[in-house]
């Protein structure tokens, strides 16, 4: 069988990025229509199935009430959330999987969580998973959503240290 070789080129780069974690991923949920063509918020969220979609609205909708004035974005397929002034001040994301969404901190490993909601073990990042819009809407998840908007503003503010 014979391949056309710029085909065969695509391929690969595409499959490569998929592993490595480049730009041009395949969505979880719906497959390759989603790629790096999702750029918009209203785009990628269109993409997913109603139960994944209205997940994700309850979670925006709470982020948003937790987090007065962050910045939404889309990057690898997620909508993250950061303060509008700081380009390094990331504090969370949303991300559709096949059967759940994935609510994550990029520093939840600092957050206060009683409820032992967070999972994961790395140094600094956690996630919950929503499996629902009933699980979206706790006032423990809106807890953290609001530590974490809390902990990026703070830390924003501190001088760098001179060391």
């Amino acid at each position: 069988m014979k391949h056309n070789n710029e085909e065969f080129i695509r391929i690969k780069i595409n499959n490569y990025f998929s592993i490595k974690g480049g730009n041009v991923m395949e969505n979880r949920v719906t497959g390759p229509s989603t790629t790096a063509k999702a750029q918009t918020v209203k785009k990628l969220i269109e993409s997913y199935p109603t139960q994944i979609r209205e997940i994700i609205e309850a979670l925006r909708a709470v982020v948003k009430a937790n987090m007065p004035g962050a910045y939404e974005f889309v990057y690898h397929n997620a909508l993250n959330y950061k303060l509008p002034e700081s380009p390094g001040t990331w504090t969370c994301y949303i991300a559709a999987q096949k059967n759940y969404v994935r609510l994550g901190f990029f520093f939840g490993a600092s957050l206060f969580d009683p409820n032992e909601l967070l999972e994961g073990t790395g140094k600094r990042m956690r996630h919950i998973k929503v499996r629902n819009v009933v699980e979206a809407g706790t006032d423990q998840l809106s807890e953290l959503i609001r530590q974490s908007w809390d902990d990026a503003a703070n830390d924003s503010c501190q001088p760098e240290s001179k060391s």
